[in-house]
């Protein structure tokens, strides 16, 4: 079996909901993680989980000692720009690992395995498209092809040596590939939550699967992360590798100890109830009033004329990133 090991570097105190993350991650014993924190919080890690415990300024100095020239790393967030970069920064716990990758932690995983099957592994170096989840072969070659120049508009030079978020995991990561004839997965297996927007709405779908894509709700059991969807008048179900929150705030009503949970607009709770027609219907109304109302609240400090052009840059990343795939724009669907 192919061994894979994902990283996950965090600063300051961990998000409320990384206890059901770690929950997740132990249902999937065959996928090791590393994760490297400042948060010395006595989580309950399972085995296949490894901790290690180290300041900022400390990865900021793995970082420097790759490349010839000083880089601009002053904030945990920028973090996302070196991402393709930490096969090699982070080398000495990659020993033994056919692939590592990158991750985050605003996310619940069903079961990897399921869909990252041995044949995905041998036919591709580069498997995901996005920074949330991104798996790289581990292997000299594969993991310098960060350094290539001239094959996007941004190279690492440029994301590396300023402050702004530069999008290098994503976009420029995706275009060196492409320019260079190397294959990436690109099959959409996960649910990519839009932010603003009360029900859960997928940001990425294939043109077909939109019909779907209105009313759902989702469900992790044992592991497994199902949705289920009305189409058609009826109920359907399917399964995806994660759900990614990014900046959706979840209340949590759930005990770690159980092995089911119900994932609605916008909670988790181990209170079931029988995914039907009603049900999914009641958790999908939209209630704009109500969320737009709430989010202006929490972020009244935040919202300034530089905080909106830094969504709206964002935005256009994103759709660039999302239906970017070879020149063609319509393989995608925000």
């Amino acid at each position: 079996m192919t061994s894979v090991i994902y990283i996950v570097l965090y600063f300051g105190k961990m998000r409320e909901d990384f206890p059901l993350w770690l929950k997740t991650c132990e249902y999937n014993p065959t996928i090791d993680w590393l994760v490297v924190t400042d948060d010395r919080t006595d989580y309950h890690y399972p085995d296949n989980v490894h901790v290690v415990a180290t300041s900022f300024e400390q990865v900021v100095d793995r970082f420097s000692q790759l490349v010839d020239f000083p880089v601009a790393l002053k904030t945990p967030y920028k973090l996302c720009d070196f991402k393709p970069a930490y096969g090699e920064a982070f080398s000495d716990y990659l020993e033994g690992y056919d692939f590592w990758g990158h991750c985050d932690v605003d996310l619940l995983w069903g079961d990897i395995r399921h869909f990252l099957t041995e044949d995905v592994f041998r036919d591709f170096d580069k498997i995901g498209f996005l920074g949330h989840s991104t798996l790289y072969r581990n292997t000299p070659e594969v993991n310098q092809r960060w350094r290539c120049t001239g094959c996007s508009e941004i190279d690492y030079r440029t994301a590396f040596s300023v402050e702004e978020n530069c999008f290098f995991d994503e976009r420029a990561m995706n275009e060196i590939y492409e320019a260079n004839g190397w294959r990436i997965y690109k099959k959409l297996i996960f649910a990519d939550l839009t932010e603003y927007r009360y029900n859960f709405y997928l940001t990425n779908v294939p043109p077909e699967e939109g019909p779907k894509n209105n009313k759902q709700i989702f469900y992790w059991r044992n592991g497994t992360l199902f949705r289920n969807y009305l189409f058609d008048g009826q109920v359907g179900t399917d399964t995806f590798m994660y759900i990614h929150f990014l900046k959706r705030r979840m209340q949590l009503e759930v005990d770690t100890r159980n092995r089911e949970w119900m994932i609605v607009p916008n909670k988790i709770t181990d209170q079931l109830e029988e995914p039907d027609y009603r049900v999914v219907k009641k958790y999908s109304r939209p209630r704009w009033g109500k969320y737009y109302t709430q989010l202006l609240i929490e972020k009244r400090k935040k919202i300034n004329p530089a905080s909106v052009f830094r969504f709206l840059v964002r935005r256009s990343q994103k759709y660039y990133i999302l239906k970017h795939d070879n020149g063609n724009l319509n393989n995608y669907k925000m």
